[in-house]
């Protein structure tokens, strides 16, 4: 019920982690994945407020116009035209589109 809290799509967690008791992730993740729905704004703000809360790597991926954006803190957001890349892992962008083909 907190207006403050955000879920991304998809958080990759480093272990150990804990929870609260509502099931919401206690240490900040290595890696928020934001998918874009249509007629949804405000993800290159809320990729800054995961990085304000400590996550590293922020993806946005937006499916209908194929356009993904990396974000690791700082007022940089990067256009990726082919590998996604947060530390150590990297995903093609054949690979996230693959499905919707």
């Amino acid at each position: 019920d907190d207006p403050d809290y955000f879920t991304p799509d998809v958080l990759v967690a480093q272990v150990p982690y804990g929870r609260t008791k509502a099931g919401h992730l206690i240490p900040p993740g290595f890696l928020a994945v934001e998918v874009v729905s249509p007629k949804q704004g405000g993800l290159f703000d809320k990729a800054q407020a995961y990085s304000d809360w400590g996550v590293e790597h922020v993806w946005i991926i937006y499916p209908e116009s194929r356009e993904c954006f990396e974000y690791h803190g700082g007022n940089s957001f990067i256009k990726v035209d082919d590998v996604l890349h947060a530390g150590p892992l990297s995903v093609e962008l054949n690979d996230v589109f693959a499905e919707t083909e």
